[in-house]
């Protein structure tokens, strides 16, 4: 087995889908550029509506389709916060799950509370994203992996990103 040269440990709770949860909705850019054109889209129907551009049923359709999209952001944002922890909890009997992951020349090792154990190699891994407390690990199949930068049992976060990106990943 190669040498571990970072570990971390992370507990699936509330606190980590709430922030996961508003990275995932509010911070990735697509996502970004949709909510600025949406929040930029709202004046210009109400502007147009005022000058008598549009017609009552033009209108109604504009707002129901920006009201629609507003749902739908809350609702994927209550779903990846709450529902998600509430699974997790399902998963291990009522406790919050604990992710160690541990990291080798080659390969991210996590290993679930639950007992399940996943070997990754690097090739797998796509992008790295940062919150204000976690480091987050997107694979190229769209899985993200998440590690702790707070609770970090040997190596640090910066160091571990360094070390990632010489890898090739962006």
């Amino acid at each position: 087995m190669d040498e571990i040269l970072f570990e971390s440990t992370q507990t699936m709770d509330k606190k980590l889908f709430k922030e996961i949860g508003e990275f995932v909705i509010f911070k990735r850019k697509p996502i970004v550029y949709c909510n600025i054109l949406a929040l930029f889209c709202l004046p210009i129907f109400i502007l147009a509506q005022i000058a008598g551009y549009y017609q009552s049923s033009t209108a109604v359709l504009g707002y129901t389709l920006l009201v629609l999209y507003a749902i739908i952001v809350f609702v994927s944002y209550y779903s990846f916060t709450v529902l998600q922890h509430r699974r997790k909890n399902e998963l291990s009997q009522g406790k919050d799950e604990v992710v160690t992951v541990q990291i080798t020349k080659s390969h991210a090792v996590f290993s679930s509370s639950i007992g399940t154990k996943a070997e990754i190699d690097f090739s797998s891994f796509k992008k790295i994203n940062e919150t204000k407390n976690y480091i987050i690990l997107m694979s190229k199949a769209k899985q993200m992996y998440i590690l702790d930068k707070n609770d970090f049992a040997k190596g640090t976060p910066d160091e571990l990103i360094a070390f990632l990106k010489s890898k090739g990943i962006k």
